[in-house]
């Protein structure tokens, strides 16, 4: 799924994901009202989080990095 912040919210807090993938560009944008990955409440605990275990890191050819999760918390 690729969504906006409260879509992703939505699918982080009701753990329903197998692996998120996050893409560092080499551009800053960005403001007071840029959207952010997640929005919606968050988590109030830390214990409370969702734990990613890293599995895989890249580089492209344009300077993204290319960032893969597991979801760490799936099934515990």
């Amino acid at each position: 799924v690729e969504g906006g912040g409260e879509i992703n919210w939505s699918i982080i807090k009701n753990n329903l994901f197998d692996e998120i993938i996050i893409t560092i560009s080499p551009l800053i944008i960005g403001g007071r009202k840029a959207i952010t990955l997640i929005e919606g409440k968050g988590f109030d605990e830390i214990k409370k989080c969702v734990q990613l275990d890293l599995s895989k890191i890249y580089k492209k050819n344009n300077g993204e990095i290319v960032i893969h999760y597991k979801n760490g918390t799936k099934n515990k």
